[in-house]
């Protein structure tokens, strides 16, 4: 588990419109990005991020960046957001052309 306020929301887009959504966490060790999902997905669940806000988040570390894919996200310690099952399976529905960083949607490269 990571734990820390949002430094920054970022989402990405694809072609066709469709957003991913990504956090970046201030930590002690330093900035750590989380990759959440859709947008449209986090809406659905009646859930949203702002600046500042503290979240902790339950998820995998991979690549070589250590960036999170996220499974569950809380804020408050009692607002949950589950974005995959305990096997990594997202809980959207996933597209043909899903995007390998993570959030569910394929878009150019965030930096």
């Amino acid at each position: 588990m990571i734990s820390g306020p949002i430094r920054y929301v970022i989402s990405g887009a694809s072609q066709d419109g469709v957003v991913g959504v990504h956090l970046e966490l201030k930590t002690p060790a330093g900035p750590v990005r989380v990759a959440l999902g859709p947008a449209l997905f986090i809406a659905n669940s009646n859930y949203y991020f702002f600046m500042d806000e503290e979240v902790s988040v339950i998820g995998a570390k991979v690549g070589p960046t250590g960036e999170i894919w996220a499974r569950t996200v809380t804020k408050d310690g009692k607002n949950f957001l589950v974005l995959r099952n305990e096997d990594g399976t997202p809980r959207w529905e996933r597209a043909a052309n899903d995007d390998p960083d993570g959030c569910g949607v394929s878009h150019a490269p965030i930096r």
